[in-house]
């Protein structure tokens, strides 16, 4: 891999790192998730309509459920005559909406992740800016609800598309 790609590729995962000031002991790997999401991808501009299935593992990166965590995703997408494929990491940050409890946490989490996207025989940098919404009931179960992301591919030529997603994730 070429050293300006690799160096993309890392910035979703070290912004966060950047940006915690709470000491290293905060980042608990028993806090790690594994999950998934599913939802359709809209066509908005050279880009086509699919099915969406995306697995995630993540981590946070504070101790309690709001402030940074990192995570990769792995997306897959059917549909219009062409399977696409992408690997991204994503950074972001929970932003409580309500004051926490023992019980519930809701959070925004704005986000963004980086990587590479593969569709025919095309493949292309894919950037993803999204707006998720994480409600956690306890200490093991997260539901998530992306309502706002954008895929924007990046080759020979521009694709956009715009994203829908619901899913569950898991601490392990």
């Amino acid at each position: 891999m070429r050293p300006p790609l690799r160096r993309a590729l890392a910035l979703p995962l070290a912004l966060p790192l950047a940006l915690n000031s709470r000491p290293a002991a905060a980042f608990d790997l028993d806090r790690a998730y594994v999950g998934g999401m599913t939802g359709a991808a809209l066509q908005v501009d050279n880009h086509v309509s699919q099915l969406k299935l995306v697995e995630t593992v993540g981590l946070p990166l504070s101790p309690g459920p709001a402030g940074p965590y990192a995570q990769l995703d792995l997306h897959q997408g059917f549909g219009g005559g062409l399977f696409t494929f992408q690997i991204s990491p994503r950074a972001g940050w929970g932003l409580p909406l309500i004051p926490s409890s023992t019980d519930v946490d809701l959070l925004v989490a704005p986000n963004l992740a980086l990587g590479l996207a593969m569709g025919g025989r095309t493949t292309s940098l894919a950037l993803q800016p999204a707006l998720d919404l994480h409600l956690w009931l306890g200490d093991d179960l997260g539901l998530m609800l992306r309502p706002l992301a954008f895929d924007i591919w990046a080759s020979r030529f521009l694709a956009v598309r715009a994203d829908l997603l619901v899913g569950a994730v898991k601490r392990f």
